[in-house]
C-alpha cells in the first residue's frame, strides 16, 4: 500500500510540475500580447544598441593595455634614441587614436539616456535609431585603433 502512495505521490508532483510549465508560458504569452507593438519595438531597438555597447565593452581593457604597451616602447625608444622621429610620431600617433576611442566611448556611455519616460513612440525610435549610428560609429573607431596599434606594435 506505501509503494502505491508514493507512486501516486511521485505521479501527482510530476504532472504538477507539467502544469506549472504549460501555465508559465501561458503567462510569457498574455504578457507579450499586453504590450503594445510600439512599446516592444522601442524594446528591440535599445536592446540591439545595448548589444552592440555589450559586445564592445570589453574591448576598453584591450585599449588600455595596447596604450601602456605604445607608451613603454615609445618611452623606451625616446630615452635610447632607438627610434626615429617618423617611429616615436607613429608611437604617438597610434596613442592618441587610443585615447580618442576611448574618449568617445565615455562620451557616448554618458549621454545616452533611456527613453523609459518618453510617450513619443516615433521620438523614442529616432533616439535609438541615432544611438545606434553612434555606438556602432565608436565600435568601428575601436576597432580600427586597436588594429593600427597592434600593426604598429608588430602584432
Amino acid at each position: 500500500m506505501k509503494k502505491i502512495q508514493i507512486l501516486l505521490l511521485i505521479f501527482l508532483a510530476m504532472t504538477a510540475c507539467d502544469s506549472k510549465k504549460s501555465t508559465d508560458t501561458e503567462n510569457i504569452e498574455i504578457e507579450n500580447k499586453e504590450v503594445p507593438p510600439e512599446e516592444r519595438a522601442e524594446k528591440e531597438l535599445y536592446d540591439e544598441v545595448m548589444d552592440i555597447h555589450d559586445a564592445i565593452m570589453p574591448e576598453m581593457d584591450n585599449i588600455m593595455k595596447l596604450k601602456g604597451e605604445l607608451q613603454e616602447k615609445y618611452d623606451i625608444g625616446k630615452d635610447q634614441n632607438s627610434l626615429s622621429e617618423d617611429e616615436l610620431k607613429t608611437y604617438e600617433s597610434a596613442i592618441q587614436e587610443l585615447e580618442k576611442a576611448d574618449d568617445v566611448m565615455m562620451d557616448w556611455m554618458h549621454k545616452f539616456e533611456p527613453q523609459d519616460d518618453n510617450p513619443d513612440h516615433d521620438a523614442v525610435m529616432d533616439y535609438y535609431k541615432n544611438e545606434k549610428e553612434k555606438i556602432s560609429d565608436v565600435k568601428e573607431q575601436m576597432q580600427n585603433a586597436m588594429t593600427n596599434a597592434k600593426t604598429v606594435l608588430g602584432q
